[in-house]
């Protein structure tokens, strides 16, 4: 049985995309493990005044201030 051009290229598409899937799969893994460790850290590891500052401005602010300006 032989392969048409058009046939042994979806085969390689296909072996590609696969292949490119299971590396996304194997980078992921860490960083979710990694996250998932983070959770049970508790704020800003023990450090009450960047926690205080966390409940005042809240994460997503708190995260862009902290590279704009040194946090009292």
């Amino acid at each position: 049985m032989t392969r048409t051009p058009s046939a042994a290229l979806s085969v390689i598409v296909h072996s590609r995309r696969i292949i490119v899937a299971i590396g996304c799969a194997v980078l992921a893994i860490p960083l979710a493990a990694y996250a998932y460790m983070g959770s049970f850290m508790r704020y800003s590891g023990d450090d009450y005044c960047y926690a205080a500052v966390l409940v005042r401005n809240g994460f997503a602010k708190t995260q862009w201030e902290s590279y704009l300006r040194i946090s009292t």
